[in-house]
């Protein structure tokens, strides 16, 4: 992306635009776009400058006079006011002209795309353009008093080393900052921009952007033709905003982030490019990059939560606030529980601006502050704890006399009523208060919203939301009632808690050398045994060692019985297809067996036993299909021991839901039987956190992916060749594999052959 984007209706202030910030407009009130303000996209981008410092010598003889006008000076393209004053300590000058003098416009686009050679020459004409300005300054400008500082950049002839580019080119991103996600009316709540979940960043300046086309005119007309084009300073619409990991992402590029030239339009552009939110870009970029060579990842899979969890570890601010230092107790609680939205914000309402606010001085600092230590109230309790717990909302009625509609607690304050009153032990308290209408009388309801909650109250509330015996945290304090940054503590515990148990649940451990934790892509299942070829046949060592090779996580592996009770890892009942032999497997011993070649891939057949040995020590996890003998105690018996034996119990799934064999098997997963399957899609609450779903894609209804998830089942489609029509099994296959990804499957079963889809085929 180079220069400027269209007008649209997520950016009001994009493209050409008059404005009469920085100069004054007979008639017309400050903070006003102008005509001839078209909206029209170009590649121009704002000025450049050498940001000259000047210093006021009190006398006109000082030895940085300038004797001779630079090349091509121009007095008519620069202004000077001789009674302006110095502003930084010394007696000095910040030599920033933004319409006339200092800022120099038309190269700046030009400058971006240049080699370093051109470059220089660009650099030249800014640099005689600035000190132009000081020599204008000097003679008509009548202060001849100024001049270049004696003891700053002493061995660069007093000048700045570096052109200030303001902007420059942005890449295409995962994610693009617009005007809407910064503007605090566009999308915000009248303080702040829009919340952004995904926040790894904090800005605060306003949209500043100088010249974009510089005045030609004196006396500079209001708008067209000779005025000054493109300069923007929201200051009174920018609230403290969010910028998002997935600016940083280029789309086209793997292995590089860009923390400066983010994925973002001009406007937004503007606010971003101050040194403290390329400095904490910078951090995010650092934190991403060492999760992703911790974890095994590209750039773009690194979870933003793991990246968000460190950042705050490190002390960084993801959500604004003015009285939360990094070293509060709660300051960790607080910013990550702020990203999901479980803070009660202060409104506009409560803090209105008396005045358009033309710098950040100007805000109300007292609307940003979270009051760490003041009472919780049962309305921001609520808040906090549905939200930082992920608890949909669930509103029968407006119960509540105090918390009509419109209140701010009104959603939390009644989804806590409905499930309290759903509850066999209900856990929200709330008062009855008899009243009186002429000759009617009727019994109100009071959830007193703004009175504080205990340590008690809030024990039971977590505890009836979680269906668990939560325990108090040794950390906190059991005091009469809490504070908000207890309470925010509280509540981060408890959804760090329900994490770790749906973690536990739904997640298989990972025990690839390099423990990647928690996946950002779904874990795969290599069926019939393995990755299969012509030398690596199904079920076969090879086929096993060829799957963690090239990056599976499981291997399925079909198990017969064998004459003698030993489980044989084998599809087919009989041995004609696969070894061109009469009979059955259960007709053999596991001896004979064993010593049986495949018709393809001259491979031996191979025991339960020999194929766990070789997935503990290749890192993979197993899906096991018993073919037959489910009731048989024996067989079952010793399938369990060897799979504890392995230390691979905790990572196994078994495609069946036979009570014997469940009561054999005790960790391991299995399949989701067909009635609660029916229960969750009626709508029932279920914990099955020792299930899967396991079939095909056309099985799944709309909005089944939620509800099993929610019920801690694992969902684990299958893609298997003999599924699709023969002529079109790649195009559907792969039409299945995307969409399943997008719902958030967490991981699929599939044939070799659809490998590619994830990337697999030179390894993971």
């Amino acid at each position: 992306r180079i220069g400027r984007e269209a007008r649209s209706p997520e950016e009001p202030h994009a493209g050409r635009i008059y404005t009469n910030y920085f100069r004054h407009v007979a008639g017309v009130p400050s903070n006003t776009i102008l005509p001839h303000s078209t909206g029209e996209p170009d590649h121009r981008s704002q000025a450049f400058t050498y940001r000259l410092t000047g210093k006021d010598y009190g006398r006109p003889d000082h030895p940085f006079r300038i004797q001779e006008p630079p090349p091509g000076y121009d007095p008519s393209l620069y202004r000077w006011n001789r009674n302006t004053k110095p502003i930084i300590p010394n007696r000095k000058f910040d030599l920033l002209g933004i319409s006339w003098g200092g800022d120099l416009t038309g190269h700046g686009t030009r400058w971006v795309l240049a080699d370093w050679e051109e470059r220089k020459e660009l650099e030249s004409i800014f640099r005689q353009y600035d000190l132009g300005w000081l020599y204008y300054i000097q003679t008509e400008g009548q202060s001849p008093q100024i001049g270049l500082p004696d003891d700053e950049f002493t061995d660069n002839d007093h000048l700045p080393y570096r052109l200030y580019v303001r902007q420059g080119r942005r890449i295409e991103g995962h994610e693009t900052l617009n005007e809407s996600d910064i503007h605090k009316d566009l999308r915000g709540n009248g303080l702040r921009g829009p919340l952004n979940a995904n926040s790894v960043a904090i800005g605060v300046y306003g949209i500043d952007a100088h010249n974009v086309q510089g005045p030609t005119r004196s006396p500079e007309p209001p708008s067209g033709e000779g005025a000054a084009e493109g300069t923007l300073h929201l200051f009174d619409v920018t609230g403290p905003y969010q910028i998002p990991y997935g600016v940083m992402v280029p789309k086209s590029h793997q292995g590089i982030l860009f923390p400066i030239g983010i994925s973002s339009t001009h406007v937004a552009m503007c606010t971003v490019r101050m040194e403290p939110v390329w400095a904490a870009l910078g951090q995010a970029a650092g934190v991403a990059a060492a999760l992703s060579m911790d974890q095994g990842v590209e750039l773009a899979e690194v979870p933003t939560a793991s990246i968000q969890q460190e950042l705050v570890r490190q002390g960084c601010q993801l959500y604004f606030y003015t009285d939360l230092a990094a070293e509060a107790p709660c300051f960790e609680a607080v910013q990550l529980l702020s990203l999901k939205g479980a803070m009660d914000d202060r409104t506009i309402e409560q803090f209105p601006l008396k005045s358009t606010a033309n710098t950040l001085s100007d805000l109300d600092f007292e609307a940003y502050r979270f009051r760490p230590d003041a009472p919780v109230t049962m309305g921001a309790f609520a808040q906090m704890a549905l939200e930082g717990l992920e608890i949909p909302w669930s509103i029968t009625a407006a119960h509540f006399q105090d918390v009509r509609r419109g209140h701010q607690a009104f959603p939390y304050i009644e989804t806590l009523y409905d499930l309290s009153s759903q509850s066999t032990k209900p856990f929200f308290p709330f008062d009855t208060h008899a009243s009186k209408e002429g000759s009617n009388s009727r019994t109100e309801l009071l959830a007193r919203p703004e009175n504080p909650v205990s340590h008690a109250q809030a024990l039971k509330i977590l505890k009836g939301l979680l269906h668990e015996e939560f325990a108090w945290p040794s950390s906190l304090p059991k005091s009469l009632s809490l504070t908000r940054g207890q309470a925010a503590m509280l509540i981060f515990e408890a959804a760090q808690w329900v994490s770790e148990k749906k973690a536990a649940s739904r997640r298989l451990p990972d025990f690839r050398q390099g423990h990647r934790g928690l996946r950002a892509t779904p874990f795969l299942i290599a069926h019939r045994g393995g990755v299969i070829t012509s030398d690596s046949p199904e079920g076969s060592l090879t086929a096993i060692e060829r799957a963690a090779r090239e990056g599976y996580d499981m291997v399925e592996l079909d198990l017969q019985q064998s004459k003698d009770g030993v489980p044989i890892v084998f599809h087919d009942h009989d041995l004609v297809k696969a070894c061109g032999r009469e009979g059955k497997i259960i007709d053999w011993t596991a001896k004979q067996l064993t010593s049986m070649r495949s018709l393809i891939g001259d491979q031996p057949l191979i025991t339960l036993e020999t194929a766990l040995n070789a997935c503990q020590s290749l890192g993979l996890g197993v899906m096991l299909d018993l073919k037959t003998h489910q009731e048989d105690p024996g067989f079952l018996h010793t399938i369990g021991e060897s799979l504890v034996r392995h230390g691979l119990a905790d990572a196994s799934l078994c495609i069946t839901g036979e009570p014997a064999t469940r009561r054999h098997l005790r960790h391991t997963r299995f399949t989701l039987t067909a009635d609660e399957l029916k229960a969750l899609r009626q709508g029932d609450r279920m914990e099955l956190s020792d299930r899967f779903w396991f079939g095909l894609p056309s099985q799944l209804q709309a909005g089944d992916i939620q509800k099993l998830q929610a019920a801690g089942v694992l969902v684990l489609p299958a893609i298997n060749t003999f599924r699709y029509p023969a002529n079109r099994h790649h195009e559907e296959a792969e039409a299945d594999i995307k969409a399943l990804i997008r719902q958030g499957v967490d991981g699929f079963q599939i044939d070799s052959i659809y490998q590619e889809w994830f990337g697999l085929t030179s390894g993971r």
